[in-house]
């Protein structure tokens, strides 16, 4: 039980690690080629943006202009994304990594989540065996 649990955390860290790679991968490419019609955009708007900023020294709920503008793109970047959908047959090396977490059939998922419950559950073993090697060694 503890080496499925072991063995599938290191499953589903791989998973996460060239999942998270290929991911940056992707967005760094795209950062690399951003249209500079939105990022021209993006100019206007922080200026326009700058250019009503009140209350600045008075508000105490004062939002800086880049705080505006980054959630409002990322909004809507957001929103665009989880509607965007994959094609996994343009996508091989997505299609080999896989989307989602890797399902950990027969594992046992209360030790999977819980170091805590994986060390209880060694020095448990642990006295269990130390027990019967004291009993066989009295015997």
């Amino acid at each position: 039980m503890m080496k499925a649990a072991f063995t599938g955390r290191e499953y589903v860290n791989t998973h996460r690690t060239a999942f998270t790679q290929h991911a940056e991968g992707q967005w760094e490419a795209a950062m690399r080629n951003i249209s500079p019609t939105l990022v021209r955009a993006i100019r206007l708007k922080l200026l326009s943006l700058r250019l009503n900023d009140r209350g600045r020294h008075t508000d105490p709920q004062h939002v800086e202009p880049e705080v505006i503008l980054a959630r409002e793109a990322g909004e809507l970047l957001a929103g665009k994304a989880e509607a965007a959908r994959l094609d996994m047959n343009a996508e091989p090396l997505l299609s080999e990594i896989g989307i989602y977490r890797p399902a950990l059939t027969g594992v046992d998922m209360r030790l999977f989540n819980s170091p805590a419950a994986i060390h209880k559950l060694v020095h448990e073993r642990k006295a269990k065996l130390e027990r019967k090697q004291k009993k066989e060694s009295q015997a």
